[in-house]
C-alpha cells in the first residue's frame, strides 16, 4: 500500500513538473495568429494575411512576406490548413483551416491564457513591486 502511494506521489510530481515546463516553452504566436485569421477569413490569401495582421492585433507590426509563406507551408504540411490554387489571372492560393487546425487553435488559445495567468501576471506584479521599491 505504501509503495503504491509513493508511486502515485511520484507520478503526480512528474505531471506537475511537466506542466510547469510547458509554461516556459516558447509559444508559436505566429501560428496562433495565422490560424485565427484563416478561421475568421476563409479563402484568405497570403497577401491578404500580410495586409490584415496590423489591423487584427491593433499594432504597426508587419510580418515579412517570407515569414508568411514559410509559416503557411508549415501549417499546410501539419494538416492545420489546406490551400486551394485559384487559376484566374495570377495563380493565387486561398487558405482554409482544417478540423485539426481548429483543434490546434483551441489548444494554443488555452496555452496563451494559462501563461498569462500563471506566468505573465505574476511577473508583472513582481516587476511593478520591485520598481515601486526603488
Amino acid at each position: 500500500m505504501k509503495i503504491m502511494d509513493d508511486e502515485k506521489k511520484t507520478n503526480d510530481q512528474l505531471k506537475e513538473t511537466t506542466e510547469k515546463q510547458k509554461i516556459l516553452r516558447p509559444l508559436p504566436i505566429i501560428r496562433a495568429l495565422f490560424l485565427a485569421l484563416i478561421l475568421k477569413n476563409p479563402q484568405i490569401t497570403g497577401y491578404e494575411i500580410r495586409q490584415i495582421v496590423p489591423k487584427a492585433i491593433n499594432t504597426s507590426l508587419e510580418v515579412k512576406t517570407g515569414t508568411i509563406y514559410t509559416e503557411l507551408r508549415k501549417l499546410e504540411r501539419a494538416d492545420l490548413v489546406k490551400s486551394i490554387q485559384m487559376s484566374e489571372g495570377r495563380k493565387l492560393r486561398h487558405y482554409e483551416i482544417t478540423e485539426k487546425g481548429i483543434k490546434e487553435l483551441n489548444e494554443l488559445n488555452q496555452q496563451i491564457k494559462d501563461r498569462i495567468h500563471t506566468l505573465l501576471e505574476p511577473l508583472l506584479e513582481l516587476i511593478d513591486s520591485t520598481l515601486a521599491d526603488k
